[in-house]
């Protein structure tokens, strides 16, 4: 099939800026693993980057039921895959295609620290 093994670099850093407050962001860079798809097989796959953040708030639980602090994370992800074209020849069914896109997610978690 033509894959390769690639290497995916990984950048991460962590800052409490207070007790009540810790700050997070990252990224990565992870290069296509297939070949262009110039023959019958069609595997999509782009160069993306990526880039992330978060942030945790500790607080007293504003019902007061539990004694000990509560903590909400938050956090956000854009995937970008850089777009990508195969040129297929005029007699495949399956045509040339571009691909490619961005991806934004958000994620969001309550948690008791005990």
């Amino acid at each position: 099939m033509g894959f390769a093994n690639i290497l995916v670099p990984h950048l991460a850093v962590e800052w409490e800026a207070a007790d009540w407050l810790t700050l997070r962001a990252g990224g990565w860079i992870r290069p296509a693993v297939t070949l262009d798809q110039a023959g019958i097989t069609n595997y999509l796959d782009n160069f993306s980057e990526s880039v992330a953040g978060g942030a945790t708030f500790r607080f007293s639980d504003p019902l007061e039921v539990f004694s000990e602090k509560v903590a909400l994370d938050l956090g956000a992800q854009a995937i970008f895959a850089n777009p990508r074209t195969d040129r297929k020849q005029a007699v495949d069914p399956t045509g040339s295609a571009t691909y490619g896109g961005m991806l934004i997610s958000f994620a969001a978690m309550v948690r008791y620290l005990y």
